[in-house]
């Protein structure tokens, strides 16, 4: 198989007029642009301007029953002791729940539920709350 090595200056034959531009003929070039310029191809009401290329502003949603929180991944160690409670308290929790709830119960759903509780009593008595007097304790301080 043979190649064929093309060394024409394009810039020149764009600059002479020449009638070869390239690797394209005058006669294509020429027949490309007939095709342009039919007014078929220029008839604007071929094309559909429907087409909403705007993003779609969100309509509002339907209020969900519950609404859900965002949240967020964290990593925290627990005691062998506590998360043996943890996994104990999911299922004796499961147990007490309507069936229809059940699988709603889980351990993030419970420590959530805990922490909520935990913090809300030591903003409303600080140095006095139960988890701050625990700690305290644990670390010797009192």
């Amino acid at each position: 198989m043979s190649y064929v090595k093309y060394n024409k200056d394009i810039l020149e034959e764009l600059l002479t007029d020449s009638h070869v531009h390239g690797y394209i003929r005058q006669r294509e070039l020429d027949d490309l642009l007939d095709v342009i310029d039919n007014p078929f191809f220029n008839d604007t009401s071929l094309y559909d301007y429907s087409i909403n290329l705007e993003p779609d502003k969100q309509e509002p949603q339907k209020k969900k029953k519950r609404s859900r929180q965002t949240k967020r991944k964290t990593t925290h160690y627990l005691t062998e002791d506590t998360f043996e409670n943890l996994v104990r308290a999911k299922m004796d929790i499961r147990k007490h729940v309507p069936e229809q709830y059940r699988s709603q119960i889980s351990k993030t759903k419970i420590v959530n539920q805990a922490l909520r509780m935990i913090l809300q009593e030591f903003q409303l008595n600080g140095e006095k709350s139960k988890i701050m007097q625990t700690i305290l304790q644990s670390i010797g301080a009192k």
